[in-house]
């Protein structure tokens, strides 16, 4: 059949591309549609038959007369025909159709019609480039969306694109063969692309990104002349880091001497953009100077910027601002699946363009391009599966160049085809060769070190060990199941295409067999970048225990082998282990020896009273110099664990004598080792023995008191010693005993500053001690008592900066109470004033953090900051923001948690996080957002207040977490597991509340629990009862949630009230929250969802 062009009626029809035009209308239709067309068209108005049309467009009658009925539907639709008047195609009733529209064939010279003179118009499992355009079928659409959208963003003064798929979804050959070759093409505006680049970040092995870019556009050029002669890529990278303007200058001066001014540009693509987030060596720095130098080449009028990214990294994206802004005005595009028209294009024109013809099924009587047009339809890896198979039957076509449908079968189809050809290849090979396939897999396999998902990496060709490895190598290049590319600028090697990992059988169950020990390696190579980024500092060491215990079985399994610097960083944390293992036996030894020492002293000083208890305080006074000294070098560090078992020991010294029998020294040094025990058992999760040692400390500094009631460092050790004693009660929503310890905590305070009353130290213990009973009259809702409270320790904390403007710990309190203040901001529905301080507070916490990055109590008090003012950001419908700053907090606690993996304040603040984080993703239906991501927040929680069952604090979070859990799952997965989590979640916060009736936010998780159950119950069909857990969710706020301006009683009470129909008392509350900016997303939808529903 002749594929020349030809009019029809208004239409020009170019079978070859499978489309028709009229005027600035260009419309596709499916390959079987134009052979339909054209067998109608030359035999223009003549009758032909449903079953010529059969024989002829399908090989056969077989397939039946619907099947001509269906496509002649599609054409009257593509062409515009009105079936009960037949401009273009008239029905003959039971005989057949004909034309009715004037048909005029067009004679084309033979350089015109499309035509491919390489080897396979098939590019198995890689990427279309430039070079294979006149193959390149399928996304035409796209191609001109993707153009119109660029040039639109050029001509705004952005020239920049985001292309966003998921994975084997065809960016690249989009952008290198659809995207590129048209903008080299005419062009409809007054500039062309002088010469376009590809900058693979997945393929730049150890280089800096700017050195990465600085080696791609010093290929840039203008009429075969290079744009940066004579210069390096280490030359040009340093120049873009010093002064992108000036590069971009030389650049424009380039093009306007080749070209004339503003007649030409540059293009740039960036592709597999989501390995900025992933190399290990390159860190947040580096990251914002890349993006930086993008955006100057975007904004200039030199540079087109595409970006090729996998659409699971969008929240990373988000996170910068750049990235974002062109979303608007449609510089986001994102690549969806091929229709079954355009798979029909992929398979049929690239044979047509190299005179292949596919057969038919004997049996059947089905054409093989039919075949693989159905079987291509669905899944991940359907693209790339399709690519093989068609060059995989190039290799097996005919004399005569026929793709043959028993080649086909015998592949295995296109599920089986990459593990049929696989295992063939390495069964002709010897044993030697078929057993180096593990070892070669773990080369080229890793996982994600924070997804736990698999992808694939490149290997230098020096790690392979032996020939049957290379051996190996070389088959699967050759079988293009692999490919042999530079890597960091040695040869390397890797697999073709991530679609293997999930469809060779043996690659599938290695990856199974091994996924922990490749998690680990992961986290190693991770932890190795981060280690020689810093210089190979000894504080980013493996921390002993079970991640080292990990890193070191490595060492031991044959099947891996780990990378120069990965098993230098794993030999040097195992030497640093084993160095403390040492100094912590040394210490042992030391108190040991101290205590032997205090004994003697003791028994010598039987001889001499005065000999006695001048030895013995000696004694004391060094081991309470030692506890003391050690505890303030630890305490930034986050290590006041290494205390445990010294002050221990220190305790039992010191308890030896009656306390009646110890000097009022010796009984200080006592009392501050007890103290110091209960700050450690506290941060550790033991708030039985943290009580314990505190009460042991208070007991003794009151006896203290009574002899000297004005002593400074007495009334200072008994303030703090409540204060302590008061959070313990605070945790566990003891609230009456709390306030009684915090009273007494201000009556020292004030008693201290009577005996000192210029002391900045007695102003910060008055302002610690207000903070206390502001954070406990927040918590029992009484919100004016609460700000005078914080705003008197502010006052303070203000006044004793101004005194020592460089105490970094005092920032950090005046940080604190910025944040406490902020709260009470929250509660009195004064959200904008309330992020003014928080952000106060966040300023002061950076700042601290930079000044000392690796100081784990600084970092802390960052991540804090970031994530209160996430919060708040998530509850004013600022998203974006939100997430930013959630995944930067993120990043920085798991720092921390990972050198201390014992520290349960972090992995609860951890788990704070992560609920608020998924909230945002869950309502943007982020696939990270799905209920095993919840599960494993609900695992986290659980393991902590198992720990600790009495912490309120702690309780509360797991109801919210379980009460998550049962939000994203989809209507019909309610079911017994859901249930059981509410009702766990109501009896949590149920406990909590009994304890403290005036608990508002445990008020507001049983409201919460009382909705979801009727949510599940509106699901379930059962409208009463749905309308029964409302009203309980409504008696459970109380009657002042209405007069409220907390918006965490006002959410509930509107969806409550709303759920029961009661319209007009929610009108009021809904102005409330309106006013004071309350948009939280799911609250937002809810509205969204009922006023649907009421039209």
């Amino acid at each position: 059949m002749s594929r020349q062009p030809f009019r029809f009626g208004e239409w020009m029809v170019d079978p070859a591309t499978n489309s028709i035009s009229s005027a600035d209308l260009l419309k596709k239709m499916e390959p079987r549609a134009m052979d339909v067309l054209m067998a109608l068209c030359q035999k223009a108005n003549t009758v032909v038959s449903t079953e010529q049309l059969l024989e002829q467009c399908w090989g056969s009658t077989l397939p039946g007369d619907n099947q001509v009925h269906k496509v002649i539907g599609q054409l009257r639709q593509v062409l515009g025909d009105d079936v009960s008047v037949g401009d273009y195609i008239q029905t003959i009733r039971k005989r057949g159709y004909r034309t009715v529209a004037p048909v005029e064939w067009l004679e084309v010279a033979p350089a015109a019609r499309p035509a491919w003179h390489g080897d396979s118009p098939f590019r198995g499992l890689q990427a279309f480039q430039e070079e294979h355009a006149a193959v390149f079928f399928g996304r035409n659409d796209a191609t001109v969306q993707l153009k119109q959208a660029l040039l639109a963003q050029a001509a705004s003064g952005l020239a920049l694109m985001l292309v966003l798929g998921p994975s084997a979804a065809g960016k690249t050959s989009l952008v290198r063969a659809g995207l590129l070759p048209a903008l080299a093409g005419p062009q409809a505006h007054d500039w062309s692309v002088a010469s376009a680049m590809t900058m693979d970040l997945g393929e730049i092995g150890e280089l800096g990104l700017l050195d990465a870019l600085g080696s791609v556009i010093l290929d840039w050029h203008t009429d075969g002349h290079p744009v940066f002669a004579g210069a390096s890529a280490v030359a040009l990278a340093q120049r873009m880091a010093n002064d992108s303007g000036a590069v971009i200058g030389e650049l424009a001066r380039a093009l306007s001497a080749a070209h004339g001014p503003g007649r030409s540009r540059c293009a740039l693509f960036i592709d597999r953009f989501e390995a900025l987030f992933t190399l290990p060596h390159i860190d947040e720095a580096a990251r914002q100077q890349f993006i930086d130098v993008i955006e100057a080449f975007a904004r200039s009028a030199s540079v087109l910027v595409v970006i090729g990214c996998r659409n699971d990294f969008y929240p990373r994206i988000a996170e910068y601002p750049f990235l974002m802004v062109s979303k608007s005005t449609g510089g986001h595009f994102d690549l969806g699946r091929p229709s079954h028209a355009d798979i029909a294009q992929i398979i049929r024109l690239p044979a047509l363009a190299a005179n292949l013809r596919f057969g038919i099924d004997p049996v059947s009587q089905a054409r093989l391009d039919d075949i693989l047009c159905d079987s291509a339809l669905h899944g991940q890896d359907a693209l790339p599966l399709l690519q093989y198979t068609l060059q995989e039957l190039y290799r097996l076509r005919t004399p005569e160049g026929e793709l043959t449908v028993e080649a086909f079968q015998r592949l295995g189809g296109i599920e089986g085809v990459i593990g049929l050809r696989a295992e063939e290849m390495i069964g002709a090979m010897d044993q030697a060769v078929q057993e180096a396939v593990p070892r070669v897999l773990s080369l080229v396999v890793t996982l994600s070190a924070n997804e736990d998902s698999v992808t694939s990496r490149r290997a230098p060709w020096t790690a392979l060990q032996n020939g049957a490895e290379r051996a190996l190598v070389n088959t699967l290049v050759e079988a293009r199941l692999f490919v042999s590319e530079l890597v960091g600028g040695e040869p390397g090697f890797g697999i073709a295409h991530e679609a293997i990992l999930r469809r060779w059988p043996r690659a599938v169950a290695w990856i199974g067999a091994h996924r922990s020990a490749l998690l680990i390696r992961a986290r190693i190579h991770l932890l190795a970048g981060r280690w020689a980024a810093e210089g190979r500092a000894s504080d980013m060491l493996i921390p002993a225990g079970k991640q080292l215990d990990e890193a070191l079985s490595l060492l031991d399994a044959t099947a891996f082998s780990l990378a120069p610097d990965e098993l230098a960083l794993v030999r040097a944390s195992q030497a640093r282990a084993r160095r403390r293992v040492r100094l912590r036996y040394a210490t042992f030894g030391l108190v040991l020896c101290l205590a032997l020492f205090a004994g003697l002293a003791a028994l010598s000083a039987m001889q001499s009273r005065a000999a006695e208890q001048q030895r013995r305080a000696e004694a004391e006074g060094l081991i309470g110099f030692m506890l003391d000294n050690l505890a303030e070098k630890l305490r930034p560090l986050a290590r006041l664990d290494l205390l445990d078992d010294i002050g221990v020991r220190a305790i039992q010294y010191l308890s030896l004598s009656r306390s009646d029998e110890l000097s009022q020294v010796s009984l200080a040094h006592q009392a501050k080792a007890l103290q110091t025990i209960g700050e450690v058992r506290s941060a550790r999760g033991d708030p039985e023995g943290a009580l314990a040692a505190l009460q042991a400390a208070r007991a003794i500094t009151s006896r203290q008191l009574l002899i000297a009631p004005k002593d400074p460092v007495l009334l200072m050790n008994a303030g703090t010693n409540a204060a302590l004693i008061g959070e313990l009660h605070l945790k566990r929503s003891e609230w009456d005993k709390a306030g009684e310890l915090f009273g007494a905590n201000r009556d020292f305070s004030d008693r201290l500053a009577a005996v000192r009353p210029g002391d900045p130290n007695a102003w910060l213990e008055q302002s610690y001690a207000h903070n206390n009973l502001g954070t406990l009259a927040i918590m029992r809702g009484r919100t004016r008592e609460a700000q005078a409270e914080f705003a008197r320790s502010l006052a303070l904390k203000t006044q004793a900066f101004g005194a020592r403007p460089d105490d970094r710990s005092l920032a950090a309190d005046l940080a604190d109470t910025l944040s406490w203040t902020a709260s009470a901001k929250e509660e009195l529905g004064e959200l904008a004033a309330a992020m003014t301080l928080f952000e106060q507070a966040l300023a002061l916490a950076e700042s601290l953090h930079r000044r000392a990055p690796k100081d784990a109590l600084w970092t802390h008090k960052y991540a804090r900051a970031l994530q209160q003012r996430a919060e708040l950001s998530r509850h004013m419908g600022r998203d974006t923001a939100a997430l930013a700053d959630f995944a930067l907090a993120r990043r920085l606690l798991s720092a921390i948690i990972e050198a201390e993996p014992n520290n349960r304040v972090w992995q609860a603040n951890l788990v704070s996080l992560s609920l608020g984080e998924l909230r945002i993703l869950g309502a943007r239906a982020d696939p990270r957002a799905q209920p095993g991501a919840l599960d494993a927040v609900l695992a986290r929680i659980g393991e902590l207040t198992r720990l600790d069952p009495g912490n309120a604090e702690w309780s509360k979070l797991e109801a919210t977490a379980l009460l998550r859990a049962v939000q994203a799952r989809a209507p019909m997965r309610y079911g017994a597991e859901a249930l059981d989590m509410l009702r766990r979640a109501d009896a949590l916060a149920a406990s909590v509340h009994a304890k403290n009736e005036s608990d508002l936010r445990a008020r507001a998780i049983l409201a919460e629990a009382a909705l979801t159950r009727a949510q599940v119950d509106q699901a379930g069909g059962d409208q009463p009862a749905a309308r029964r857990h409302c009203g309980k969710a409504i008696e459970i706020l109380g009657s002042e949630a209405a007069g409220s301006m907390n918006f965490r009683l006002l959410n509930p009470l509107v969806r409550a009230k709303l759920c029961l129909g009661e319209q007009e008392d929610a009108i009021a509350s809904m102005a409330v929250l309106e006013k004071m900016a309350f948009k939280e997303v799911t609250y937002q939808m809810f509205l969204s969802t009922y006023s649907s529903k009421g039209k």
